[in-house]
């Protein structure tokens, strides 16, 4: 176990950026991860953790800035922990990803030397998210709305957020007043999605078994100005008006606009998301038998199918798979199809029917999905394009498919989360022979 005390430190040059956010340096043999701190940075650091291999360490005097250094541009970037990177030059954030994503893929797959690009940047730094995310809190006060503190569960309020499209941002406005209406205790979670127009949909996640009536409901839409509303807890659901958006942009897809639910998965960034859907559609995969894991509401089942693929389409959760196969159907895409069931479980049945494809498309949580690439392996699927929000977790499911005789061709970024140490990946795998 590593000393829970602190004591001094030194002085060092920051090195490079660490997944996780931290800056990286070196001190007496060890690797020493500083939160806070940029490339090319000189500071003198403390030392919060001492272990065997790598010293946890907390920035106390900047003595000499980097060049990579820039202020933020949000008054809540030291407190909130949705940016972690605001002070780091956007062109160096970049470069970490793209590092991020090859030291991933050498320490925990094995694979030296992979063909990593530098990093897809995202067409917006400020206005990017369609989705947000924030944290609710009910008491004798009132309603507090707004986003974990850095490494904490206390909530810092925020007004409007710059890196949230603005019909986002102006709503977080007069979020908590709004969500007073329901009377409610404790805390829960308001996602915000942003439609085409001016066009939003909500979703609340309550605590307990607490689900207001539909007076309450409908006051609370109309302060936040949403066409629908999901309220949700432990319990089970109910929807209010239409919580369903058209995804920004998506009317330049190939196939058609998408649309989403506000409490379902979809990619926060629309520019970045319609750059990765043309990365995946510049391979070879019209005409071919694609089978598509993790699914969703259909982010990759429509353009897929409407470039000339074959897409069988796997989703656990029917709501999304039920709103992918209508999607499908209006289009006339009756070539490709949705299921609703467990990843796992259909490879699993797969292999006993001995049902063939040419190509497996997934897009796992980011816990990833060991179990999932172990089976593909097995069913000897030729190629491989694995969708991954976590270095880790893909480099680890990357291992498991080289073990069994693919090969990684290439590893491309998207900075799909500008100013966070979070990254999107494309890799493909295929076997040979």
């Amino acid at each position: 176990m590593g000393a829970s005390y602190i004591y001094s430190g030194g002085t060092v040059t920051v090195e490079s950026l660490a997944d996780g956010g931290s800056g990286v340096a070196r001190h007496q043999g060890k690797v020493v991860f500083i939160p806070d701190a940029v490339p090319g940075d000189v500071v003198f650091f403390s030392v919060v953790e001492d272990r065997k291999s790598f010293i946890k360490g907390k920035l106390e005097e900047l003595l000499t800035p980097s060049p990579h250094r820039t202020d933020p541009f949000c008054p809540h970037a030291e407190t909130c922990g949705g940016c972690q990177w605001q002070h780091v030059a956007y062109p160096k954030q970049l470069v970490a990803k793209q590092r991020i994503v090859a030291d991933a893929l050498e320490r925990i797959a094995g694979v030296k030397g992979a063909d990593v690009p530098p990093a897809v940047p995202s067409p917006a730094v400020r206005g990017w998210r369609a989705l947000l995310e924030v944290q609710c809190e009910a008491g004798a006060r009132g309603v507090r709305v707004g986003f974990y503190a850095q490494k904490s569960r206390r909530i810092v309020e925020v007004g409007e957020c710059p890196v949230a499209l603005p019909p986002l941002s102006h709503r977080l406005v007069g979020a908590g007043g709004a969500l007073s209406a329901l009377k409610f205790r404790g805390r829960g979670e308001l996602r915000l999605l942003a439609g085409e127009g001016d066009r939003v949909a909500a979703a609340l996640t309550l605590p307990g078994d607490f689900i207001p009536g539909e007076k309450a409901a409908r006051a609370v839409m109309r302060r936040l100005d949403v066409s629908g509303l999901v309220i949700a807890n432990r319990s089970g659901s109910r929807i209010f008006g239409d919580p369903q958006v058209v995804y920004p942009g998506s009317n330049g897809f190939p196939g058609g606009a998408m649309s989403f639910r506000a409490d379902g998965f979809v990619q926060a960034n629309p520019g970045v998301n319609k750059q990765l859907i043309d990365a995946l559609l510049s391979h070879e995969l019209p005409g071919k038998q694609v089978l598509e894991l993790f699914s969703g509401g259909g982010n990759f089942t429509l353009p897929l199918a409407a470039r000339g693929a074959h897409v069988t389409a796997v989703e656990r959760d029917a709501a999304l798979a039920a709103a992918a196969a209508q999607v499908l159907h209006r289009a006339g895409f009756e070539e490709s199809r949705v299921f609703s069931a467990d990843a796992v479980e259909y490879l699993a049945d797969l292999g006993k029917a001995g049902e063939r494809f040419d190509a497996v498309v997934l897009d796992p949580p980011r816990t990833g999905a060991p179990e999932a690439a172990r089976l593909i392996s097995a069913l000897g699927i030729r190629e491989v394009f694995y969708v991954s929000c976590a270095p880790a977790t893909l480099a680890r499911d990357v291992g498991i498919l080289t073990e069994n005789g693919y090969r990684l061709v290439s590893a491309l970024p998207f900075d799909m989360f500008p100013h966070t140490f979070h990254v999107e990946t494309l890799a493909r795998l295929v076997r040979d022979g």
